[in-house]
């Protein structure tokens, strides 16, 4: 039967998964004094955790259009772009299987050269009638420039493709993939 995957516990799941654990056994072996008040203790931390995660603010609602919604329409218009040969959808990340192996979505191999540089893999891979390649992270509505080790990341991504001679950019409409296959030389 194939192993399911499964994310990794967040660690109030875990701490709670404990506090649990540990008042079974001290019902199944008895309990110390110290035992009792380690448990109320976690119980405690478990309640206070629960607390302040119902008591975040709700994250406001963004009224711009949404990455997933420009993602789709740069695939409609990347099909029907004469220079395009095919377009492929990168999903990456990690789950932990049933036996707790760590299953990657996507590995990035790079020549030991390149090895000191942080990259990380973007949203969309094209390559185009002529074999250049084109590489995309899209982004919402309204995003301006990288910020974070994520976004950092992909930008280094986004250089390496251009260093190769091909074409990277960050894409928060059609237009901008529209321009970069324009200037470079691609016409619709």
């Amino acid at each position: 039967m194939p192993s399911r995957a499964r994310f990794k516990p967040t660690l109030r799941q875990t701490i709670r998964s404990n506090t649990v654990a540990l008042e079974s056994l001290a019902h199944q072996f008895g309990v110390t004094q110290q035992g009792a008040e380690h448990i109320a203790a976690m119980r405690e931390e478990v309640s206070a955790a629960d607390a302040k995660a119902a008591a975040r603010k709700p994250r406001t609602p963004y009224a711009g259009i949404p990455e997933a919604e420009i993602q789709k329409a740069i695939i409609r218009f990347l099909l029907q772009h004469p220079a395009v040969a095919m377009v492929e959808r990168i999903n990456s990340g990690a789950v932990y299987g049933d036996a707790g192996n760590f299953i990657r979505f996507h590995t990035l191999m790079l020549p030991k050269r390149y090895r000191h540089i942080r990259m990380r893999v973007v949203d969309l891979n094209v390559m185009l009638n002529d074999g250049r390649r084109m590489a995309i992270e899209c982004k919402r509505d309204g995003w301006k420039s990288p910020m974070g080790d994520r976004e950092r990341e992909q930008a280094a991504y986004l250089a390496h493709v251009r260093e190769a001679g091909g074409i990277g950019i960050f894409a928060t409409c059609v237009e901008d993939v529209a321009v970069a296959l324009l200037v470079g030389g691609y016409k619709p």
